[in-house]
């Protein structure tokens, strides 16, 4: 019973940290942190240090720098890749997905971002046949990246925010033991 007490609050816990991470705002995204974990490791990360380690300095590159503007994303246990981001202001985290065409948003975070349906149809997915439709995301933020206009797929049935492959073709994407990388093009 004690295993599954702990387990369950390790569980809230590591949502709870997933939400929080996600609600935080964007003013630093430019910024590089320096992290110490429990164990007295150290990290350097584009995003705020997690709840349990302790952030020793943050700086923010100088601009005159001629490096494009990137981000990296570890992959979860489960090799997925997510990244925090926004549609239309709203707070979300985005899926990695290569396989998907277009950035796809589950319908309740679609109205609660301001989205319009446009033309409805039948689309085979990787859940089966479902009904979407097409909308713009006046503002789309993702990582340290900010794109106006960004044709979306709102589907019903979507628990969590796709980031297709409609906005990864304007970036360079690499990835290798576990890190990907999304660097700008221009």
């Amino acid at each position: 019973m004690k295993t599954l007490i702990a387990l369950i609050s390790v569980v809230v816990m590591l949502l709870n940290q997933i939400f929080s991470y996600a609600a935080q705002p964007t003013d630093d995204v430019h910024a590089i942190f320096k992290c110490k974990d429990e164990k007295g490791a150290y990290t350097y990360q584009e995003q705020p240090c997690p709840n349990k380690s302790s952030t020793l300095s943050s700086w923010k590159p100088s601009i005159r720098q001629n490096i494009p503007p990137s981000f990296s994303m570890k992959a979860a246990p489960n090799g997925t890749y997510m990244t925090r981001g926004s549609a239309n202001s709203v707070p979300l985290v985005f899926y990695v997905d290569t396989g998907a065409s277009y950035v796809s948003i589950p319908q309740e975070i679609a109205h609660k971002a301001g989205m319009v349906c446009g033309e409805q149809f039948r689309v085979e997915t990787a859940n089966g046949v479902t009904t979407q439709c097409e909308s713009i995301i006046d503002k789309m933020t993702f990582g340290i990246f900010t794109i106006q206009k960004v044709k979306a797929m709102i589907l019903p049935n979507l628990k969590q925010p796709l980031l297709g492959m409609n906005v990864l073709n304007k970036f360079h994407v690499e990835h290798a033991k576990g890190i990907m990388k999304i660097t700008d093009k221009h």
